[in-house]
Order: C-alpha cells, then sequence, then structure tokens
C-alpha cells in the first residue's frame, strides 16, 4: 500500500514537471520567436499541421493547433516534422535517427538530400544547458555557428560522422570528380571549416546528378547566394 501511494506520488510529480516544463517553453517560444507553419509525423503514425517552435538544444517540439491549443512532443514521440523557417525562407525538415557515436536516438535535421545526404544535431554540450534559455528554431546564420553542430554524412549505405566520412570514404569517392571539385575549391577560395565541406559535398551531389552530356559544359562554379542557403 504504502509502495503503491509512492509510486502514485512520484508518477503525478513526472507529470507535473513536464506539464512545467512545457509551459515554460511554451511560454518562452511565444516571446522569443515567431510560430512557424508546418507538420509533424508521430510515432504511431498520425500527422498533425499546425505551427511550429522547435527548441533545438533540447530536441523538443512545440505545435500550436487551430483551436490555439498547444502540444509538446519529445523525439520518442515523433518520426519526423519539417517547418518553414521564415528567416531563411526555407522549409527545414527533421526526423529521428540513431547518432552515430551516442548510442541513442535523438532529432536530426536533413541539411539537403542528393548523393550525400548530410544530417545535424547539437553537439552535445550545447544540449539541455540549464543555465540559459533554449535554442528556438536554431539555425547557423554565420560560418561560426556551424561549429555548435555535429554534422554525419549518408552515403546511401551507412551513416558516418563528418569526420571518419573525410577520413575514409570521401577520398575515394571524390577521385572521379577530382579536376571539377579541384577547381571549385580554388575558385571559391574554401578551406578546411565545416561550410567549405558542405560546400563541397553540395557542388559533389550536383556533379552525380548531371547526365555526361552537360558535365563538359560546365560553366559556373563560384558559389552564389542560392547554393549557401541550401545549407543554412
Amino acid at each position: 500500500m504504502k509502495n503503491n501511494i509512492i509510486l502514485k506520488f512520484t508518477l503525478e510529480r513526472i507529470i507535473i514537471n513536464i506539464g512545467l516544463i512545457s509551459s515554460l517553453f511554451f511560454a518562452q517560444a511565444q516571446e522569443s520567436y515567431q510560430w512557424s507553419k508546418g507538420e509533424i509525423l508521430l510515432a504511431n503514425d498520425a500527422q498533425i499541421e499546425g505551427y511550429v517552435v522547435y527548441a533545438t538544444d533540447v530536441e523538443l517540439v512545440i505545435m500550436r493547433l487551430d483551436d490555439n491549443t498547444h502540444k509538446t512532443y519529445g523525439s520518442k514521440q515523433i518520426k519526423s516534422f519539417s517547418f518553414l523557417d521564415e528567416r531563411t525562407n526555407l522549409i527545414r525538415h527533421f526526423k529521428k535517427s540513431v547518432i552515430p557515436q551516442e548510442g541513442r536516438e535523438g532529432i536530426v535535421e536533413i541539411v539537403f538530400e542528393g548523393s550525400l545526404q548530410v544530417q545535424r544535431c547539437f553537439k552535445p554540450k550545447y544540449r539541455a544547458n540549464k543555465r540559459r534559455e533554449p535554442f528556438f528554431n536554431f539555425s547557423p546564420l554565420a560560418h561560426y555557428d556551424h561549429s555548435m553542430y555535429q554534422y554525419f554524412v549518408h552515403d546511401g549505405i551507412y551513416l558516418h560522422t563528418l569526420e571518419e566520412f573525410l577520413r575514409a570514404d570521401f577520398t575515394i569517392k571524390k577521385m572521379k570528380w577530382k579536376k571539377q571539385l579541384g577547381q571549385f575549391i580554388r575558385q571559391n577560395k574554401l578551406d578546411n571549416r565545416v561550410l567549405s565541406w558542405l560546400l563541397i559535398f553540395l557542388r559533389f551531389n550536383m556533379l552525380e546528378s548531371l547526365p555526361i552530356s552537360k558535365l563538359t559544359s560546365l560553366n559556373f562554379i563560384i558559389v552564389t547566394d542560392d547554393a549557401l542557403q541550401k545549407i543554412q
């Protein structure tokens, strides 16, 4: 009897704490960012549309429904979600994935698709830091912001960390386009920063997708605003 009372009390406290956390995030989201039109696919395959705010560092999605009620979802409840980020004017896509080297399922953002699919999530040291407010709908708008993320590359078979991929697979893959990628790197003065590698992967995907007949007539090798926008 006593154990049942303790268990009931513990569960009630957990429920109250979740409610308080959700309310706190909701209030902060109201003050910090505009809500973005989006949709969520839940783990039970239910699809919900509404307005979304995503606390990137704690992997918590808040959705405001048409009746002005709101619901909060953690990574265990979600398969995927997307929303229009009005700051970049891009639709951002997220999904649940096993995160390399962490041994857990979490939410990753799909940066871009192609022969190489690039994903990212916050580095552990930026997650669940209770000394500051959450990063709502955060995306890297400057080159140094990329250092807050850990990046992953899916080559169609395996999901690698960025570092693993550069050490092993990409050296072989890029040989096919050694001349074109070398010229692209020189023309744009790319270096070893994450942003440079993202642009190189984006270029690699474009080369892989073009028919052979068009490869000889390529004349656009300077990084454009549109290309930069794709990796924000």
